[in-house]
């Protein structure tokens, strides 16, 4: 059995003797943390015989708990003694939740605790490990608007058990952890993520350019794997964090294809008005495979096969209807981006 040390009101108990006189003295003795603990008030029974005992909280530690009441019940034919046990608990955050869970710069998002719990101090001096769920309807006001947040390690300046927090660019490509809290007992914490990573976008097709509709994929990035699958139009969306990395992707194929291992290079997009921006997306898009031209020069490298590059153009236009020609004028650019997406 516990109660709130938060509230105020008096807590009642009520112990009966067994049948017989009534008693002439009754009373309480409140020990601290154990039976034989010190004893912290002795409280006068407030009708005798009947052993009703009114105990206000209000006069107790949370670092007195558990607390052990001890009655006695006195007349002159007979003794009774009896020992009821009673944590004390402070409300505890249980869950919580951001809305939206994933959001860009600028947006505002709602957090708000969603579940509550009590955090009985059962053991001398410690809270237990494993908080029990608790109706709302029990939590005392004082304790919902003082709930603290934090967001990626940082103390909001908001208290409440709703507040609103705005994405800055700092936050851009993090999934930034989310605690609500009103101590600074780790079981009393509530904890949830706003998903601010970067959306990649691929658009997978077979050799004959018909979508690879609901199929999956293991997506490999900082160390960690993930099983997705494409939606019906072979598109697949993966999160990755805001720095330029590479992102590993498996594409289960079915039959007669084969799996393929893609590497997918994040954050490394040249413009669309540069030669390598072109090949990115010329490769991206399944037309270019040769050699990509050097960072600090803005001309086709000395490959294998130097009509890579024009070929794979000539290609794009005669699929768009564009004029073929194997430059990528400024409508085979715009027709690129468009097509690529960026």
């Amino acid at each position: 059995m516990y109660y709130y040390l938060h509230e105020t009101g008096e807590f009642e108990y009520y112990v009966r003797a067994e049948p017989g006189p009534i008693a002439d003295e009754s009373i309480a003795n409140v020990h601290q943390q154990r039976p034989d603990g010190p004893i912290l008030k002795t409280i006068p029974l407030q009708k005798q015989g009947n052993g009703e005992l009114s105990l206000p909280l209000r006069d107790f530690k949370l670092s007195d708990s558990p607390l052990f009441i001890e009655f006695f019940f006195r007349s002159k034919e007979r003794k009774f003694k009896t020992l009821l046990a009673l944590s004390l608990a402070e409300p505890a955050p249980a869950t919580c939740a951001a809305d939206p869970d994933s959001a860009a710069v600028n947006d505002n998002v709602k957090l708000k605790v969603t579940g509550w719990a009590a955090l009985a101090y059962d053991r001398p001096g410690q809270p237990t490990d494993t908080p029990e769920q608790e109706p709302e309807k029990r939590i005392p006001q004082d304790a919902r608007s003082s709930v603290k947040w934090q967001v990626d390690g940082n103390d909001l300046a908001d208290k409440g058990e709703s507040v609103s927090f705005t994405v800055k660019q700092e936050h851009l490509g993090k999934a930034l952890p989310v605690e609500a809290y009103l101590g600074d007992t780790p079981p009393g914490r509530a904890r949830a993520k706003i998903d601010c990573r970067l959306q990649v976008k691929l658009v997978l097709q077979d050799l004959n350019g018909d979508a690879l509709a609901q199929n999956p994929c293991a997506v490999k990035s900082e160390g960690e794997s993930e099983n997705l699958a494409t939606d019906g139009d072979g598109l697949l969306k993966i999160k990755v964090a805001k720095t330029p990395q590479r992102v590993a992707l498996r594409v289960d194929s079915p039959p007669p294809s084969f799996d393929l291992d893609i590497p997918v290079l994040v954050g490394k997009l040249d413009p669309i008005g540069s030669l390598r921006g072109q090949q990115a997306r010329l490769r991206n898009l399944g037309y270019f495979f040769g050699d990509f031209a050097p960072t600090d020069q803005d001309r086709p490298p000395d490959e294998e096969d130097p009509q890579a590059f024009p070929s794979a153009v000539e290609e794009f236009q005669c699929d768009q209807g564009l004029p073929v020609t194997g430059s990528c004028d400024s409508a085979t650019q715009a027709k690129l981006k468009e097509l690529h997406g960026c």
